[in-house]
């Protein structure tokens, strides 16, 4: 809370909250020791969850506020090896939901979901081999880069998107991005309903071109 206190003296408050500290360790389900669990929750949930609040109560207090988490497509699908790391993103989708219902129409609340963004991290656990066969993967055929993702985020703390209620969105691969978003009254724009009730994927929206496996 003493960061917060100071951000407010320094700065007169608080506008826009961006969760994107994280880590993981690669390791088989049966070999994750309790000190590694605990720290990827310690670092990917817990520090999600302590920053958040404090956050929401000065938002709260005064004029609003956007809160944007760090998400991963491995908390929505999950991959082998990551058992901590899944878990902890897939808490993250639930508790952006949680908070999204508590806290509109005051704070929006959103998760970004990326898949394979090459950052530091990435590059210490994955060889140039495994990169490339990632790559060749993807439509583009190049890795997402932080830059894809850091578009994402400034729309969804833009005012551009303030006429939608918080839900989650799904970048999958670079240059393709799936939106799962819920439309405030309604249907707006080009959007495609889905069976799931309320549901929508806007189209054409952010200045990617949809060519993505998830099929929107």
């Amino acid at each position: 809370w003493r960061a917060f206190d100071e951000l407010a003296d320094r700065l007169g408050g608080l506008d826009v909250l961006i969760n994107n500290a994280g880590i993981s360790l690669r390791h088989s389900f049966c070999d994750i020791s309790v000190h590694e669990w605990r720290k990827v929750m310690d670092v990917n949930l817990n520090g999600v969850f302590f920053v958040a609040q404090q956050a929401a109560r000065r938002m709260l207090e005064g004029a609003g506020g956007v809160i944007l988490n760090m998400g991963s497509t491995n908390g929505l699908m999950g991959y082998p090896y990551y058992a901590d790391y899944n878990s902890s993103k897939a808490s993250v989708i639930e508790l952006t939901r949680t908070m999204a219902l508590e806290l509109a129409p005051t704070v929006r609340v959103n998760a970004v979901c990326p898949g394979f963004i090459l950052t530091p991290m990435q590059e210490t656990e994955y060889s140039l081999e495994m990169q490339r066969a990632f790559a060749n993967k993807v439509p583009l055929n190049r890795l997402g880069r932080p830059e894809d993702v850091a578009a994402l985020f400034a729309f969804l703390a833009s005012d551009r998107f303030s006429l939608t209620c918080p839900s989650k969105q799904d970048i999958f691969c670079p240059n393709c991005v799936a939106l799962e978003t819920r439309i405030a009254g309604g249907e707006r724009g080009n959007v495609r309903k889905q069976d799931r009730g309320g549901f929508a994927n806007p189209r054409g929206r952010l200045p990617w071109p949809c060519r993505c496996r998830a099929g929107v």
